[in-house]
């Protein structure tokens, strides 16, 4: 993976973090159909992040 592309996938991650309550289930069906181009390793952490901002 080259950096611009590490830097997209951390990009994306931070763009997650800021969404509200009420975009996760959305949010969530983007990454596990694969919308938002991240990576096995940047989508498990993404839904962790959600599952974690639920909480």
């Amino acid at each position: 993976m080259t950096d611009h592309e590490r830097c997209r996938q951390i990009s994306m991650l931070a763009l997650i973090a800021q969404a509200a309550p009420s975009e996760f289930d959305r949010t969530k069906k983007q990454i596990e159909s694969g919308e938002l181009g991240l990576t096995d390793e940047y989508k498990k952490l993404a839904l962790k992040l959600i599952e974690t901002k639920k909480k």
